[in-house]
């Protein structure tokens, strides 16, 4: 199962924020990161590399295709979360390239050998 946890009505300039991709944002601590899939492309997931990490949907559509069969389809302004859901690939089935943005947590070292978010 995919958590869904908020999908935003589309309006006419779309929905989403636009930075370059790695950017740290000054004093949040987050940092985001940007995959793009082209039309009737497949992206597998590796959900290591998503953890806890919010994706944005920020163009497109993509469908998410889940360990035990199952296929969700989500569109632009859509919220996810693939943490624990058995997630295996991501299919762009749409006419346009699938823009997804990833906000997450940047571990910052204390010195000390632990790890301060």
């Amino acid at each position: 199962m995919v958590l869904l946890v908020w999908a935003a009505p589309r309006g006419p300039t779309g929905v989403g924020m636009s930075w370059p991709d790695g950017e740290v944002f000054t004093g949040r601590r987050i940092r985001r990161r940007e995959l793009r899939i082209e039309p009737d492309d497949w992206h597998a997931l590796i959900e290591a590399d998503w953890l806890g990490t919010l994706v944005l949907l920020e163009r497109g559509c993509v469908e998410l295709h889940c360990r035990f069969g199952d296929v969700l389809l989500f569109r632009e302004g859509a919220v996810l979360c693939f943490d624990g859901t058995g997630a295996r690939a991501l299919h762009n089935p749409g006419r346009i390239t699938a823009v997804l943005a990833g906000y997450s947590r940047v571990r910052i070292g204390c010195g000390d050998g632990a790890d301060a978010t």
